[in-house]
């Protein structure tokens, strides 16, 4: 077993209020983040990693999604953000997103 057979990041049920860094960088072939009801508020204006292709983001605190967060996920397939804070949406976020096929989100 190594870091390369690592392809998500569950973090369920724990405080963490922003996405962990360097995660990409130590675990090369991750392509899906699963941060539920963990508190998290910070997403940060860097970019998702290209290898990403699913997100849940279910049960935080986000209030904003920065425009440029999702600007290198041209792969992504699904998004997720039920149950959170989100204030407002910049109308062309999913630009450029062509494998879209699930975003879910409760205003």
């Amino acid at each position: 077993l190594s870091n390369d057979n690592v392809q998500g990041l569950h973090v369920v049920h724990q405080f963490t209020r922003f996405l962990p860094k360097k995660v990409l960088d130590f675990y090369k072939n991750i392509n899906h983040y699963h941060i539920v009801g963990s508190g998290l508020e910070i997403l940060g204006t860097e970019q998702l990693d290209s290898r990403i292709r699913y997100v849940h983001f279910d049960d935080n605190q986000i209030r904003v999604i920065p425009k440029t967060f999702f600007a290198a996920s041209g792969d992504m397939e699904l998004i997720s953000f039920e149950r959170n804070r989100i204030e407002s949406l910049d109308g062309d976020i999913f630009k450029g997103m062509t494998k879209l096929r699930w975003v879910s989100w409760d205003w």
